[in-house]
């Protein structure tokens, strides 16, 4: 069943799913006698890439969801939303692992944007410990990746705890309510 979920999740998504049209669609035209049928696979596929590629689109898209959440600014109510927080969490959200680069380098720009909001409530908030969640593949996991970016940019190793079990973001959640 895992293996079902991670497949539906890295082929469904988005830009993979436009890519296997336009693909798809090449290879009716080319082999096959329903052009009418790859015509419109890659007329998909190119209009779906141009629709995700598109700032309004993915920011539309991205609103209703950050827009439920009030931001912790600064300000008369910061101290009050804050009072009894003992954890920031990091959610991963992707990188590329590469010694030869400065690890600001190796991550997503979303990842580094929940870095910076991490690290601007770590300087914030007195005594709150840092929690980064993540999975990954390769030389280095997400979650080793983030730690060395927050200590780069100046938090205490020792403020960092790990979630090495999570392997997606729901997961990430349970870990972390668990």
């Amino acid at each position: 069943m895992e293996i079902i979920k991670t497949l539906a999740l890295e082929y469904l998504f988005p830009f993979p799913l436009c890519v296997e049209m336009l693909l798809l669609g090449i290879g009716i035209l080319w082999f096959s006698k329903w052009q009418r049928l790859g015509k419109c696979l890659v007329s998909a596929g190119t209009f779906g890439l141009i629709l995700i590629s598109t700032y309004p689109f993915p920011a539309a898209l991205l609103g209703p969801l950050e827009s439920s959440y009030s931001p912790l600014l600064t300000g008369p109510d910061f101290e009050r939303k804050t009072n009894g927080v003992e954890y920031v969490v990091i959610l991963a959200a992707g990188g590329v692992y590469n010694p030869s680069l400065p690890p600001t380098s190796q991550h997503y720009d979303s990842q580094l944007i929940r870095a910076v909001e991490g690290l601007r409530l770590y300087r914030k908030l007195p005594a709150v410990k840092m929690v980064v969640s993540g999975g990954g593949q390769g030389p280095m996991s997400e979650v080793e990746m983030t730690a060395n970016l927050l200590v780069a940019m100046g938090v205490d190793r020792e403020d960092i705890l790990l979630d090495w079990a999570s392997g997606n973001t729901a997961e990430q959640v349970e870990h972390i309510q668990g």
